[in-house]
């Protein structure tokens, strides 16, 4: 294994580490707008298993997000 990709390893486990572990509620989108990461804190503000929540969008979450006024 190269340095390089040790390096890229110990980042990746050290950003999902920070997610996992914040305080704050964490979301993360794709770019269809679909959440492909939620941590703990969301799913319990938001009131869904995090299982529940990646199979949620944006416009699931807020409704009245008027999608074409923002593009």
């Amino acid at each position: 294994m190269s340095t390089l990709s040790s390096v890229s390893e110990h980042v990746l486990r050290l950003s999902h580490s920070t997610v996992e572990q914040a305080q704050e509620p964490i979301l993360l989108y794709n770019q269809r707008g679909q959440i492909s990461r939620a941590n703990p804190v969301a799913a319990r503000q938001l009131g869904y298993a995090r299982t529940k929540l990646l199979t949620l969008s944006f416009q699931d979450l807020h409704p009245a997000y008027d999608t074409p006024a923002y593009t």
